[in-house]
């Protein structure tokens, strides 16, 4: 199976932390140089990813290395919960709801509470950020009140946060 290979730039300005994405390590340094000092960089991140999503994820910074959340890879569970959501967004994809209304409801309502187990699930690594970040990437046009960029969000910033020292905050 193919490997896509992308470097990842951390920023820690605004509300919320910031990544970009790069195709090469160049450009993710001319990005990093054109920002100067603003945005408060965090640190680069080279992520390596399949058709099923993020494979290894890990720090190229040695500041960043040191820190536990950002070297841990992704956790059996994390893996778990996002197999399940993927499972049933499958299941729910081959069923015509025209056709078969009350099967689609059930695996629908299946596929929700895989949903919600995988926001609910504290990602404990910026690999199971990743990760997760990339299985819910298909279910952003569906989420109007976009509340999981919101979990998403705060989760960074947790991270951010817990590479850094400061004591963990409780979600919102």
């Amino acid at each position: 199976m193919t490997r896509i290979v992308s470097y990842v730039n951390l920023f820690a300005g605004g509300p919320a932390p910031r990544c970009t994405a790069h195709v090469s390590i160049g450009d993710a340094a001319r990005e990093i140089a054109a920002a100067g000092g603003s945005g408060r960089r965090i640190g680069t991140l080279r992520v390596e990813s399949d058709a099923y999503g993020i494979v290894r994820c890990e720090p190229i910074d040695p500041a960043l290395r040191a820190a536990p959340n950002v070297t841990a890879p992704v956790s059996s569970r994390m893996l778990e919960l996002i197999a399940e959501y993927r499972r049933w967004t499958a299941a729910l994809d081959v069923i015509d709801f025209g056709e078969r209304p009350p099967e689609w409801e059930a695996v629908a309502d299946r596929r929700c509470r895989a949903i919600d187990a995988l926001l609910a699930e504290r990602s404990a690594s910026v690999a199971d950020h990743c990760a997760k970040y990339t299985a819910l990437m298909s279910f952003f046009p569906e989420d109007f009140e976009l509340v999981s960029l919101g979990v998403l969000a705060d989760e960074a910033r947790g991270l951010v946060d817990a590479s850094r020292g400061a004591p963990a905050k409780a979600a919102e």
